[in-house]
């Protein structure tokens, strides 16, 4: 039998150790590989957000240049006005858009579009204003008419949003987004077989316009039609476009069900998707907290807190969560701020429900605007001073209500002028 050498020996020693050291490092350097796979896509992810940012700029200077060297064209005026407000600049956009309002003063969509910006600047007062003389102007068009009755739902004013849109529908009664705000005001209304039917209606006349099935489940969701929503889900979750919201809408279902370990397997599916969605971190805080999984509720309400501290009792929670395991010096500033809130929240909801029961009462609109006013939501102020003064002339709180709210926000005329232009009959 051949001897072995010395330096066999040695080579297969060192060949072990080379093999035990592979074999010992793999673990790591699957993680480095991993981390290395990370790294780069967050590269590539940063290098095509820096070049969809770049595009949008040249983008938007081009729009700024072409408005520029036109001035009297309204629609060079409203695409500069549009970018700027994608842009989220919405001051200069609001004036860009103004701009192409006195130069085609007949434009209803243009006088919508206004609306929608200000809107955006939290200036309802004016933009109600401005939906409405675009109705005045055109009394078909959608955008202005869909967009006014979200305003009057979110004033309360159910009923003017349901007239606005019954008369709508006689005169377009195959308009997709007249049945969809339909729809959502009788939700609000808590007519949910009859929004169901909305909607339904409303996605068969655009089966493409997959937005309306989130709507249709939430209705399903609010009349207690839980098979009717989970199987809506079901049938479209693997193609749809935006499966965070419709996994947002199961979770809901389960949790009113009473499944909180479900709501938390759907909950953690939408944010794989949003992973930012605070909805869904604070719906599975919720969650958590049911499964007394204290500290991973603590994450999730922190997270909500830290980007929106107002977002729905998100305060409360959170110092419910923090007493749950004995933070009590934490807890108590944010319990008061939370009790302070409720208080604020069951005023305002007492108030819009008595505008809501009695919109033809002067009073009722005159005690939420004064509402509005004490807690700073001028622009909803100012509306509500208006309608009380319509309702009633000579209401004096009304009429000094106004001039203080208006002179808050600065405004010296209350709207715009109506444009000098031929109605659409």
């Amino acid at each position: 039998m051949k001897s072995v050498s010395k330096q066999q020996i040695i080579l297969v020693s060192v060949l072990l150790v080379l093999l035990a050291a592979y074999v010992i490092t793999l673990p790591i350097r699957r993680r480095l590989a991993v981390q290395v796979k990370q790294i780069n896509a967050e590269i590539a992810a940063k290098r095509a957000a820096q070049q969809a940012a770049n595009q949008a700029s040249q983008v938007l200077q081009q729009a700024k240049t072409t408005a520029q060297q036109n001035p009297l064209d309204a629609a060079s005026q409203a695409a500069y006005a549009a970018q700027l407000q994608d842009n989220g600049n919405y001051l200069l956009a609001e004036r860009y858009w103004r701009k192409a309002v006195a130069r085609d003063p007949s434009n209803a969509e243009m006088l919508a579009n206004l609306g929608d910006c200000l809107t955006l600047e939290k200036r309802e007062d004016l933009a109600i204003d401005v939906y409405r003389k675009a109705i005045t102007l055109d009394p078909n068009n959608v955008h202005a008419l869909t967009r006014l009755s979200v305003r009057y739902v979110a004033l309360g004013w159910n009923q003017e949003a349901a007239d606005l849109l019954d008369a709508a529908l006689k005169r377009t009664p195959n308009s997709t987004p007249l049945l969809v705000a339909t729809a959502m005001v009788d939700v609000q209304a808590t007519r949910f077989a009859k929004a169901e039917q909305e909607f339904i209606q409303a996605y068969k006349l655009t089966p493409q316009d997959t937005a309306i099935i989130p709507l249709l489940v939430d209705a399903y969701r609010k009349g207690n039609q839980f098979a009717q929503a989970e199987a809506l889900i079901n049938a479209n979750l693997a193609t749809f476009n935006d499966p965070a919201v419709l996994y947002i809408e199961a979770a809901k279902i389960a949790t009113a069900q009473g499944n909180p370990s479900q709501a938390l397997t759907n909950l953690n599916a939408a944010l794989q998707h949003q992973p930012a969605n605070l909805e869904a971190l604070a719906l599975r805080g919720q969650a958590e907290r049911a499964l007394n999984q204290l500290p991973a509720a603590e994450r999730d309400f922190r997270a909500v807190y830290s980007k929106d501290p107002s977002y729905n009792q998100i305060t409360l929670m959170l110092g419910q969560i923090l007493v749950s395991q004995g933070k009590i010096a934490e807890a108590k500033p944010l319990l008061a701020d939370a009790a302070q809130q409720q208080k604020v929240n069951e005023l305002a909801a007492r108030l819009t429900l008595d505008v809501r029961n009695r919109p033809g009462d002067p009073e009722a609109h005159l005690a939420v605007a004064q509402m509005y006013l004490q807690t700073g939501q001028t622009a909803r102020a100012v509306v509500e001073f208006k309608k009380a003064m319509q309702l009633r002339p000579g209401l004096l709180p009304a009429k000094q209500g106004l001039a203080t709210a208006l002179k808050q926000l600065g405004t010296a005329a209350a709207s715009l002028s109506l444009p000098a232009a031929t109605r659409t009959k």
